[in-house]
C-alpha cells in the first residue's frame, strides 16, 4: 500500500493513538517503507481499510508486529561482542548488575548478551529487563526461540566471537527450532510496552540501544538517548549502533569507552 505524506503524517498520529508504539517520532521514509511491508504482509490495500481494522485487536497485534524491524543474527557485529566482553571483565564479579534492553528488536541481541555473561561467570549477578511494543516478540523470546532459517549466520558471528564453547551446548532443539536454554533466563524480566511509556524508576549498571535511533527523527533520538541516559547509575554503561552517533547534550554527559564500538559509560557528577 503506498501512501503519500499527507497521509503517512496523518496514519502516523491515528497508529500512535491506537498502538502502543510512538510513529510520530519515526523518520518519514523509514515509516512509509514499513508501512508498506506491513500492509503488503496483513493485506491492505488502502489507507481507509487500515483504518478500519484498527479496531480489531488481532490485527492491531499483528500490525505492530510487522512495523518493527528484527534482528536477524546472533552476536551482530562480533568485535562489538569481543570489546564488551572485555569491559564486562572488568567490572566486580560479585556485584549486582541490572541491565535494560527499552527496545529489544528480537530475542538474538538478547540470547547473546546472555551467552557472553555465562561465559565469563556472571550469569548469576546480573538481572536483566526488557521491553518490546509488540506481545509477539515478547512471547517469543521468552520462550529463547531461534529460527533455523538464521542458523548459519548465527555460527559464523559466534566463531567470530573467539568462544571456547560449542553453540550447540547453550540451546535446545525441538522441531527444527532452537531455543535458549531455559536456566539462562531466569533473571529476565519482560514487558511488551514501549519503553518511555513504562515510566520505570529503576537506575541500570548497562543499557543496550543499538541500531534503535537509525529508524527515529533526530530530534527523537536525541531525546530517547537522553531519557536512557537519566535512568544509567553512574558509571553505567550505554551503548549504541556502530553507524549511530551521539548529539553533544549525550555525549558531553558520558566518557568514551570504545569509540569504534560504540561504548560508554556516564561520567560522575
Amino acid at each position: 500500500m503506498f501512501v503519500n505524506l499527507t497521509e503517512a503524517k496523518e496514519l502516523a498520529i491515528l497508529m500512535s493513538e491506537k498502538l502502543p508504539m510512538d510513529f510520530v517520532n519515526f523518520s518519514l521514509p523509514f515509516y512509509r517503507r514499513r508501512l508498506a511491508y506491513a500492509c503488503e504482509r496483513l493485506n491492505v490495500r488502502k489507507p481507509q481499510q487500515l483504518v478500519e481494522m484498527l479496531h480489531q485487536d488481532e490485527f492491531c497485534r499483528q500490525l505492530v508486529f510487522n512495523m518493527t524491524v528484527p534482528v536477524s543474527e546472533m552476536f551482530r557485529d562480533p568485535g562489538f561482542w569481543r570489546t564488551l566482553r572485555q569491559v564486562m571483565l572488568q567490572r566486580p564479579s560479585s556485584a549486582p548488575f541490572k541491565v535494560w534492553f527499552p527496545d529489544l528488536a528480537s530475542g538474538e541481541e538478547l540470547y547473546s548478551f546472555l551467552i557472553m555473561i555465562y561465559q565469563i561467570g556472571l550469569i548469576d549477578s546480573v538481572s536483566v529487563v526488557v521491553h518490546h511494543p509488540s506481545d509477539v516478540v515478547i512471547e517469543d523470546t521468552r520462550k529463547g526461540l531461534l529460527p533455523l532459517k538464521s542458523i548459519k549466520i548465527n555460527l559464523s558471528n559466534f566463531e567470530r566471537i573467539e568462544s571456547k564453547d560449542q553453540f550447540d551446548s547453550f540451546f535446545d532443539v525441538i522441531e527444527k527450532n532452537y531455543y535458549l536454554k531455559p536456566e539462562l533466563l531466569k533473571k529476565v524480566v519482560f514487558s511488551s510496552q514501549y519503553f518511555i511509556e513504562s515510566h520505570t524508576a529503576d537506575a541500570f549498571d548497562l543499557i543496550f540501544f543499538r541500531n534503535s535511533g537509525l529508524v527515529l527523527t533526530k530530534s527523537h533520538q536525541d531525546y530517547c538517548c537522553n531519557y536512557l541516559i537519566d535512568h544509567l547509575k553512574p558509571k553505567g554503561l550505554f551503548v549504541i549502533g556502530i553507524k549511530e552517533n551521539l548529539a553533544d547534550a549525550a555525549r558531553n554527559r558520558l566518557v568514551c569507552v570504545n569509540e569504534e564500538e560504540k561504548i560508554f559509560e556516564k561520567q560522575i557528577i
